[in-house]
């Protein structure tokens, strides 16, 4: 079964190049939305025939990347973002992190690892590439250097010692390469059930994503998850 891609970049030369490599039948994948902006995506989406996975540019007009991701979360949340950019600032990096996008290109990247990058997130939830995870872990523990450090290390220790047996096994291989279906049978739950803790999990550790999860509970439970 192919994965179904939509492609928003304002560039038609970039947009069209990268659609005709995509679409390779040995990739089995399927663009079927193309939009030179968030706006126009907005507008060709139809729910009956949502794309798995959109890939999307940050600077546009009309609605930006920031904007589109914004949008798609509160509407569309099923639908997983990878953002492919020329943008490597940490000021953009953190904001999509923050706003649930999927996974975090630059341009420069190859075709090989842009594949990669899709299957990933569409097995496991995510992807973000060695340069970009090591911003992220700069970004959240300059934060957590800050003057309510302890507070959130003691809010996420807080959270850490009210998670049943169960929660606690699911986070701490949610920090490694299983895919949840792997997870589930690791702790012998149901994939419908693993699902189940994965929203409640995301909602008491106030994250949007499995990176986002992974990030926090090493940077304040490291010591924790290594005993277990």
């Amino acid at each position: 079964m192919s994965i179904k891609l939509a492609v928003v970049d304002d560039h038609k030369i970039f947009r069209d190049v990268l659609i005709e490599n995509l679409n390779s039948k040995e990739n089995k994948f399927s663009v079927i939305i193309e939009a030179e902006d968030g706006q126009s995506l907005i507008e060709k989406l139809q729910k009956n025939n949502l794309p798995d996975l959109i890939i999307l540019d940050i600077k546009m007009p009309r609605k930006n990347g920031f904007e589109t991701v914004e949008w798609l979360k509160s509407k569309f949340p099923e639908i997983k973002i990878l953002v492919l950019t020329m943008f490597d600032d940490d000021s953009s990096i953190s904001k999509m992190f923050k706003l649930g996008a999927n996974g975090y290109l630059t341009k420069d990247i190859s075709l090989k690892e842009l594949i990669t990058a899709i299957k990933s997130i569409s097995e496991k939830g995510f992807y973000y590439s060695e340069n970009v995870t090591h911003k992220l872990v700069h970004l959240l523990r300059n934060e957590n250097t800050s003057t309510n450090k302890k507070s959130e290390s003691e809010l996420v220790l807080e959270v850490w010692q009210n998670l049943s047996i169960k929660e606690k096994e699911f986070v701490t291989l949610s920090c490694t390469d299983l895919t949840y279906s792997e997870i589930s049978q690791k702790i012998h739950l149901s994939p419908r059930t693993v699902e189940t803790i994965r929203v409640i999990i995301f909602n008491k550790f106030k994250v949007k994503t499995r990176v986002g999860l992974a990030v926090k509970v090493t940077t304040h439970l490291s010591s924790l998850l290594k005993n277990k």
